[in-house]
């Protein structure tokens, strides 16, 4: 599960959610989407988010909106590194 704001992607993990990463667009250096032979059977892929030390993944999105997702990303996050100038 995540959540993508003005400020970053939050992303909840563990069995009941309770395990939160927050993740700052001007962190992230590059965004892959990734999807292996299995995933691509049951149409699901994963986001890569590549950060300066190590990298997160945002998994199991339907692969019809991942590139809609990825976009959104994107655009927030050159939004955000505009106002930041």
């Amino acid at each position: 599960m995540f959540k993508i704001t003005e400020y970053g992607i939050t992303i909840k993990s563990g069995i009941f959610g309770d395990i939160k990463e927050f993740i700052p667009y001007n962190t992230i250096k590059s965004i892959e989407i990734n999807n292996g032979p299995i995933m691509r059977k049951y149409n699901f892929s994963n986001i890569e988010l590549n950060k300066i030390n190590y990298s997160s993944t945002l998994k199991y999105i339907n692969s019809d909106i991942v590139n809609d997702i990825k976009n959104k990303i994107v655009y927030n996050k050159d939004k955000y590194m505009n106002n930041m100038i």
